[in-house]
């Protein structure tokens, strides 16, 4: 019924090798897979790594095969067609898109975004509210698989959403509000710089010894803390 689709290269552009960088002494992509790894005991959903096939991306695909999480390899620069390809593999009636340089991605918002995606017959579904780096979003499978064969800019054939919110009057969108004690959009929780890697890390003590499991809401906490009420970056404070 749903594909969970985490979408990983090691060639990122500001941070080469970023998807294997450590967190709490494993890997951001094994760190993220085992979080995401209890939305699999839900009855019909699958988790999958989307990655490249670049030689350097065979070591995410050993990652995720170490973990025995399936892995679709596809175009480089096409992220839209690796989608489409894991949905062939995979045939589902949605998929939920996840980057792997967001390691702390919430399992409980993603079990609510099926559900409110169940529940409505919406072609997109995003959860607004938390931080930059926890949030998902959800698609009709054949909404993506129509999105294909548009003549798109390669712009929206990277950010699988953006035809879509350009186009929203086209589409049946739904939003979904994070429940207010998560509720922080100004909080950078992302990797996407050796900044944003070393903070992330920052989070978590040796001891710990499944960090993965952490609540979204003990991270936001920390995060908190760490940084000041808020003054991390311009673009990650808060009111």
């Amino acid at each position: 019924d749903v594909l969970v689709v985490v979408q990983c290269r090691f060639n990122s552009r500001r941070l080469p090798g970023k998807a294997l960088a450590p967190i709490a002494g494993v890997t951001m992509l094994e760190f993220l897979l085992r979080r995401l790894a209890p939305c699999t005991a839900r009855p019909g959903v699958v988790l999958v790594v989307a990655t490249t096939e670049l030689e350097d991306d065979d070591r995410v695909a050993e990652c995720a095969a170490a973990l025995g999480v399936p892995v679709v390899r596809g175009a480089t620069d096409d992220v839209l067609s690796r989608y489409v390809q894991c949905i062939r593999v995979h045939p589902a009636r949605s998929v939920i898109r996840v980057t792997a340089d967001n390691p702390l991605t919430c399992p409980e918002t993603l079990d609510r975004a099926m559900d409110r995606l169940n529940e409505t017959e919406a072609d997109y579904l995003s959860v607004d509210g938390l931080p930059y780096g926890a949030a998902v979003d959800c698609f009709r499978a054949g909404v993506l698989a129509a999105l294909d064969g548009k003549p798109l800019d390669p712009a929206e054939r990277e950010h699988i959403n953006l035809h879509i919110l350009n186009h929203s009057d086209r589409y049946r969108v739904e939003r979904l509000r994070a429940p207010d004690e998560v509720n922080f959009p100004r909080l950078r929780l992302t990797v996407d710089t050796a900044e944003d890697h070393q903070f992330v890390a920052s989070l978590f003590s040796e001891s710990e010894t499944e960090p993965w499991t952490i609540p979204l809401k003990e991270a936001i906490t920390r995060a908190r803390r760490s940084c000041g009420m808020g003054l991390w970056r311009p673009f990650a404070q808060w009111a």
